[in-house]
Formats: C-alpha cells, sequence, structure tokens
C-alpha cells in the first residue's frame, strides 16, 4: 500500500507534471496517461485485496499481487511510459533536464523490474520453478524498486522543485549529471546485493554491497548541488513552502544512504 498505493502514485503525479514544464511541451497522449493511472490505481485496489488470499497471491517483497493485478499494473506504467516518451521526443530537445533523465530511467527500470517479478510468479505458478530462484528474483526487484523507482523520481522532482522554489538557477548542471550517471549505474549493481543465498557466488553478493555502499556518492551530489542551489535563500527554509520540505527530504535522505551502506558491511 505505501510503495504502489503511495510513493508510485506520487512519483507518477510528479513525473506527468513536471514533464510538460521542462520539456514545453503539452503532455502527448494525455488520455494514455488517464488510461494508465485508472489501470494503477485499479490494480493496486485488486492486488490489495488478493493478498489476504493465498491461493492466489504471490510470496515475496512487493510481489504479493496476484497475476492479474501484475498484469494491470505493468499495462499502466506502460501507457506512463509511453506518454512520457512521447512528449519527450516532441519536445525535439537534444539534451533535457536533469530532471527529466531521472525520470526516463526511473520508469523503464521499474517497467522491467516489475515485470521480472511477474514472470518469476507465472514460474513458480504453472512450471514449479524453484523457489530459491523465485526468492532471489524476488529480492533482487525489492531493490531495483527502491534504487530506480522511488529514488530516481525523487531525486528527480528534487532537482526541479528545489530551483524552482529558491528562484536560483541550479548551482552545478554538471555535478547534478554525474549524480544521475553515479546513481544509474550503481543503483543496478547494488540490486546483486539482494542475492544473499549460498547458490549464489560470494563475489556476485559483495559486488552488489560495494554498489550500495557507492551509492552515497551520487546522494552526496544531488545534496551538495541542492544545497548550493538554496545558498542566500536558506530563510525559506523556515516558511511554510517547498524549500522546507525539501531541506528535511535531503536530510533523511543523506541518512538513509548512509545507513544503507553501513549496512552494506
Amino acid at each position: 500500500a505505501l510503495v504502489f498505493g503511495w510513493l508510485s502514485n506520487a512519483g507518477f503525479a510528479a513525473i506527468l507534471f513536471i514533464t510538460p514544464r521542462i520539456t514545453g511541451a503539452r503532455m502527448v497522449g494525455e488520455q494514455m496517461a488517464w488510461g494508465g493511472m485508472a489501470l494503477w490505481n485499479l490494480g493496486v485496489a485488486s492486488g490489495l485485496a488478493s493478498v489476504y488470499l493465498p491461493s492466489i497471491a504471490g510470496d515475496g517483497l512487493l510481489a504479493e499481487f496476484a497475476l492479474p493485478a501484475d498484469g494491470l499494473l505493468l499495462l499502466a506504467m506502460l501507457n506512463v511510459n509511453g506518454a512520457f516518451w512521447r512528449t519527450l521526443l516532441a519536445s525535439g530537445q537534444r539534451v533535457p533536464y536533469v530532471s527529466i533523465w531521472f525520470f526516463g530511467v526511473a520508469l523503464l527500470a521499474v517497467m522491467g523490474a516489475y515485470a521480472l517479478g511477474a514472470a518469476a510468479q507465472a514460474g513458480a505458478t504453472f512450471i514449479n520453478l524453484d523457489d530459491t530462484v523465485v526468492a532471489l528474483v524476488y529480492a533482487f526487484v525489492a531493490r531495483i524498486i527502491v534504487t530506480y523507482w522511488i529514488l530516481g523520481v525523487a531525486l528527480g522532482t528534487l532537482f526541479y522543485v528545489v530551483p524552482r522554489s529558491a528562484f536560483n538557477a541550479l548551482s552545478s548542471g554538471g555535478m547534478a549529471m554525474a549524480a544521475w550517471l553515479l546513481w544509474a549505474g550503481l543503483s543496478g549493481i547494488s540490486g546483486l546485493g539482494a542475492l544473499v543465498d549460498t547458490s549464489v557466488p560470494f563475489v556476485v553478493t559483495t559486488i552488489g554491497h560495494v554498489g550500495t555502499i557507492l551509492l552515497v556518492a551520487p546522494v552526496f551530489l544531488a545534496v551538495i548541488t541542492l544545497a548550493t542551489t538554496v545558498q542566500g535563500r536558506w530563510s525559506l527554509a523556515l516558511s511554510a513552502g517547498a524549500v522546507a520540505f525539501a531541506v528535511v527530504s535531503l536530510t533523511f535522505l543523506l541518512a538513509t544512504s548512509m545507513l544503507e551502506a553501513i549496512g552494506a558491511l
């Protein structure tokens, strides 16, 4: 309910709100996006109901929904991806603002990860796929959803909200793109750290843990870039506005990345 009902709805809302404003192009396929969100909420509602029916529910973190609900969610993600990429192509921007880079990878990654999880559930249901393999896939998918989807949308949204609310230009586009590159590369590697089982070579899991530790780097770059963007406007952090929320968000983001790195040790 938290990840799919709240955070993902908020993420889709942020992407569909911010993308036309950054690209300067009206949302292409707006009806497709509307349909996607209707399918998403129908899928979440039916999925939450299916959790209480063990005979059809999945068995894994963020993978408990029944296959029909998975199908609705995947179709919804395909619709939102279609609206996003069509709008980006229509804008004609060769090098979009950094938020678009975060959103694009996040949308593709969450759809791919969820499809992988649904395929594992189908394999367990119809061809008796090994339980260990299914559990490892579920663990990998859960990590990818957190690092690529939730973290990616959060960073993309913050890179839009903070400069706009502080009435300052982004302090360093280079540092922002470096944060994106590190996040895009390390998030996938971090997923390997979830493959904790004797059937998985120890070196693979270790590489995943190293990726989790190094994810501190893009978070630090993002926090530093956005903190310097607010320079001269810190009084806004004490007002009832977006900057105050962003400062709290960045503080918790930095703390969480440090805790995740320590946990990976």
